[in-house]
């Protein structure tokens, strides 16, 4: 029971500290609790169901039925419907066969890097494989100067599996030059579908993607960041663990 004695019933939800956008109706967090309750039959009504009593309405003769929503012993009419027990139906599910996980990063300064970290360490079940992907939003990549304008490293768990790679995109000169960049271009795809399996299963679960720009990207923020996008990681399970269980 998760009702109190007093009848009372306290829920309470919290959000990760990364929940920082796109809010609904001015709130991060927004639910509406709902709550159904069943009655039961009454002990007098199960007592004189027993005993060939039933209740109606007061209109007309009783039967005697033993049927609680049947009228008895000549005193009530045609019974009214007592209520309906629902029978519980215990379902089975299967076990998932992905778990996904995603966090962004970002920094509003030339140079800067930024971090988004992730916690895999959510299931008793093992990892056949994890595949990372990283995207950047284009800022000032185009190196159009010939500067160094560019993504310095990626790193992932503090180990190095990208470096000095340049987008090649700058949208506000492309929009300034009357060819504004397509939603796929606006995006950089830096890190496709990385095995990383070994750095999620050696440790403990955690997973830290660091990413860093030149001194050079210094204009056209996205949304006010020079340096900004999304991490995603997609796991599978070993297909002997995703074998169906017995119904219990």
């Amino acid at each position: 029971h998760i009702l109190n004695e007093s009848g009372a019933l306290d829920i309470e939800a919290a959000i990760s500290d990364v929940v920082d956008e796109c809010p609904y109706k001015g709130n991060l967090l927004a639910a509406v609790p709902v709550v159904s309750c069943l009655v039961a039959p009454s002990a007098w009504q199960l007592a004189n169901a027993s005993n060939g009593t039933g209740y109606g309405n007061g209109n007309g003769n009783g039967d005697g039925s033993s049927d609680l929503g049947a009228g008895g012993n000549g005193t009530a009419g045609a019974g009214a419907a007592g209520p309906v027990i629902p029978r519980v139906v215990r379902e089975t599910y299967g076990l998932p066969k992905i778990i996904s996980l995603g966090a962004p990063f970002r920094c509003p300064e030339r140079g800067c890097s930024a971090v988004a970290e992730l916690n895999l360490n959510q299931t008793v079940l093992p990892y056949r494989q994890c595949l990372l992907t990283v995207t950047v939003n284009q800022t000032d990549f185009d190196a159009d100067q010939g500067t160094d304008e560019s993504i310095q490293w990626l790193k992932v768990n503090e180990g190095v599996v990208l470096a000095n790679v340049t987008p090649g995109h700058n949208p506000c000169r492309a929009q300034c030059n009357g060819r504004p960049l397509t939603a796929e271009q606006r995006q950089f795809v830096a890190l496709a579908q990385h095995d990383i399996t070994n750095s999620v299963s050696a440790g403990d679960g955690r997973l830290r993607i660091e990413v860093k720009i030149s001194d050079y990207v210094d204009e056209c923020a996205y949304e006010g960041y020079l340096l900004s996008g999304y991490a995603f990681v997609t796991c599978n399970f070993a297909d002997h663990l995703l074998a169906e269980r017995p119904a219990a």
